[in-house]
């Protein structure tokens, strides 16, 4: 079921797989199929071009440990040529990159790590960093 929803996303995306003389409209689609996928907890999600016309994509979380908060990567790939990629390529890499980013999500919350959203995280870093503004003007 997976991979049939990762195929129509992807068809739907980068119908021209295979025939692109630029990487980019593969980056695209592949960072629109991941950042569109419903993961358990908030997943920030990179792709980037790397090398000329490959591509480096991982996922992370962040993971608050009392009360410091760290970055985990989940999930980390780099390939060399997209564009030799076949629409099948791209859906399994795909389908590959979801899979690891769900299980190393699931690891991690078995092992009772609090992931927590990148915006709550700036939003109490802007806070603490205000508070201790606030004492040093006084």
């Amino acid at each position: 079921m997976r991979v049939n929803r990762i195929a129509g996303l992807v068809k739907q995306r980068a119908w021209a797989i295979g025939h692109y003389k630029d990487p980019q409209p593969i980056l695209d689609c592949i960072e629109h199929v991941l950042t569109e996928w419903e993961f358990p907890a908030e997943v920030d999600v990179l792709v980037t071009n790397w090398q000329g016309n490959g591509c480096h994509v991982h996922t992370k979380v962040l993971v608050k440990i009392g009360s410091e908060v760290y970055p985990v990567i989940l999930s980390e790939t780099c390939e060399p040529d997209v564009l030799a990629f076949t629409p099948n390529d791209v859906i399994y890499l795909l389908a590959a990159v979801v899979e690891e980013t769900e299980e190393e999500l699931s690891k991690l919350t078995t092992a009772g790590a609090q992931i927590t959203d990148s915006v709550a995280w700036l939003l109490q870093q802007m806070e603490q960093t205000e508070a201790l503004h606030d004492n040093n003007t006084i």
